[in-house]
């Protein structure tokens, strides 16, 4: 007597119960290759319930009828298998492999529905019954293994040649495959003339367990933003039902004890109940799955994340050094061919007192700008520590002007200041950087004016949204210094490079002025703003946030 509960129906049952989930997963969501790895899992997922069927079949004429179109999803495992994989790796000979590998799947597909695969079914190991196969199925076998050995080449060399976070994930495949393969295998040998018991069919529902578990922790296939969804929406699903039910069970006497109705009064009570409580209840699922399931996949964003941003960093960094080395080898030509001249004319009129004067002051005046490039270069590349000290703005902004007294009067500028933050305000601020910072901007307005032009200084208490400080943004409290020229503007195009390196709006050079400015104002925990209109002038803005100054200068 034949026991439907054997060794083989159980294991393909879990075969079956596993990969029919992942197999609707695949499919549902993913790129042209997880789709047909999808189709693979599918073809395995219905193997296993076939070969459920066949376990606890007591009949060996229904048992020979189903084979015939069961055995039809085990030609094209490898098959699709294969498919996938080629894709993958891309494989260049991928138009040529696929069409006969199909073409052989589809031909012996053909024979096993024409009841051509099989001899005849008989009892092994008192389990189920199984049969001895013809030689189409010995062909067939031969192609499949073949297909299988090639796959997992494929896959193998996919694996050597990849990433090392890629190869995290194809770990598990390259493990799986021989598992799953392999398992699968020995349900050939009793057709083929081996008399082994397929036990490898154990090993099977191992297979979908390894790759489910590559796709939830090593993000196998880039689909667990899909797969977490899914679950949540599936317990979900599971919480509510369970909760109409025990509603309507617990609802249903008290509703017909007071009005004497039946359960259509329970069910709207449920749904109701159901309905106020899907929303919060949706919420606290997907942070319980977040938090358990999808734990280790949070990291490894916030790692992959983090990467990505040093990468960044490094790349503007580069960017920057390419940028000032091209600046510093423009700048420095001019100076040094000057020198070079002037060296060259020396030796030959050595008698011309007035020439050698002239040459000397011209040679000390171009080592002088070197040396204010290199010096600026130097100031741009080291981040210096900032020591906060109680800094009066008008006092400094004062002495700014004092000391570019004499550039103003070159050009005959008028100079008007405006302060209008309350005259007890002292800033916490490192007063040689920040006064190197203004007085670079407030340079920068005097060279963009030609003669009789008009500069502006301000200052004043705003309150703006500060969005950088916390993901809420709110309005705080900022010290503003506003410079303002009467110059030719800046064109827009040109506005977001103006605090580049050696920036060059047309013939004006800016050198690394704006640019220290810029690196300063930014780790006093400030901002810098620019508005520009062409033929009219140019508005800089430096923003420092008081409450957070405050914070600082009580630290200090």
């Amino acid at each position: 007597m034949l026991n439907p509960i054997n060794l083989f129906s159980v294991s393909s049952f879990f075969t079956a119960v596993t990969f029919f989930p992942l197999a609707f997963l695949l499919l549902s969501k993913g790129t042209k290759a997880v789709k047909y790895f999808g189709l693979h899992c599918l073809a395995v997922a219905l193997w296993g319930a076939g070969a459920f069927v066949l376990g606890i079949s007591t009949s060996p004429e229904f048992s020979a009828n189903a084979f015939r179109f069961i055995f039809c999803p085990v030609l094209f495992i490898s098959v699709f298998s294969a498919h996938c994989f080629l894709l993958m790796s891309n494989n260049k000979y991928t138009k040529y492999i696929l069409p006969p590998i199909y073409l052989q799947a589809i031909f012996f597909c053909i024979i096993s529905i024409r009841g051509e695969m099989t001899e005849q079914f008989q009892i092994i190991s008192n389990s189920h019954y199984w049969f001895k196969g013809s030689p189409y199925y010995l062909y067939a076998f031969l192609i499949w293994i073949t297909i299988v050995g090639i796959t997992h080449t494929i896959l193998l060399w996919h694996y050597i040649i990849s990433h090392p976070d890629k190869k995290r994930q194809l770990i598990f495949l390259v493990i799986a495959i021989p598992v799953g393969f392999g398992g699968g295998a020995t349900n050939f040998f009793y057709g083929i003339g081996i008399d082994v018991y397929p036990y490898g069919n154990c090993l099977v529902p191992f297979y979908s367990l390894l790759v489910g578990y590559a796709i939830l922790q090593h993000q196998l296939f880039d689909i667990t933003y899909v797969l977490r969804k899914g679950l949540a929406y599936f317990l979900l699903i599971i919480t509510i039902c369970g909760l109409y039910f025990m509603t309507i069970m617990l609802c249903r006497p008290i509703i017909e004890s007071l009005v004497g109705s039946q359960t259509i009064f329970s069910g709207l009570l449920a749904a109701l109940i159901l309905g106020l409580i899907y929303a919060p209840m949706r919420l606290r699922i997907e942070q319980f799955i977040d938090a358990t399931i999808f734990q280790g996949y949070r990291k490894e964003v916030e790692r992959q994340k983090q990467l990505i941003e040093e990468e960044l960093v490094r790349s503007e960094k580069f960017k920057m050094v390419s940028t000032i080395t091209r600046g510093i080898i423009y700048e420095m030509r001019n100076p040094l061919t000057s020198i070079k001249t002037r060296g060259l004319l020396i030796p030959e009129k050595t008698q011309d007192k007035e020439f050698l004067l002239k040459s000397c002051d011209v040679i000390e005046r171009q080592v002088d700008r070197i040396n204010e490039l290199l010096s600026g270069l130097s100031k741009f590349s080291t981040s210096s520590q900032i020591d906060r000290t109680k800094v009066d703005a008008e006092d400094m902004i004062q002495g700014i002007l004092k000391i570019l007294n004499h550039r103003v009067n070159e050009k005959s500028l008028v100079v008007q200041t405006s302060f209008n933050h309350p005259k007890d305000l002292d800033l916490a601020l490192d007063a040689e950087q920040f006064q190197q910072a203004i007085y670079n901007i407030v340079i920068n307005a005097i060279d963009a004016m030609e003669d009789n032009g008009t500069l502006t200084i301000s200052t004043s208490i705003k309150k703006e949204f500060d969005s950088e400080k916390s993901d809420k943004p709110k309005k705080i409290n900022f010290f503003t210094i506003s410079i303002e020229d009467t110059g030719h503007g800046i064109p827009e195009d040109n506005l977001k490079h103006i605090f580049d390196p050696f920036y060059s709006p047309g013939e004006r050079k800016t050198g690394l002025g704006l640019s220290i400015a810029h690196r300063i104002i930014t780790e006093h925990g400030g901002n810098i703003t620019v508005e520009s209109e062409l033929n009219k002038g140019s508005t800089f803005t430096v923003w420092l946030p008081i409450d957070t100054n405050k914070e600082n200068k009580n630290a200090a």
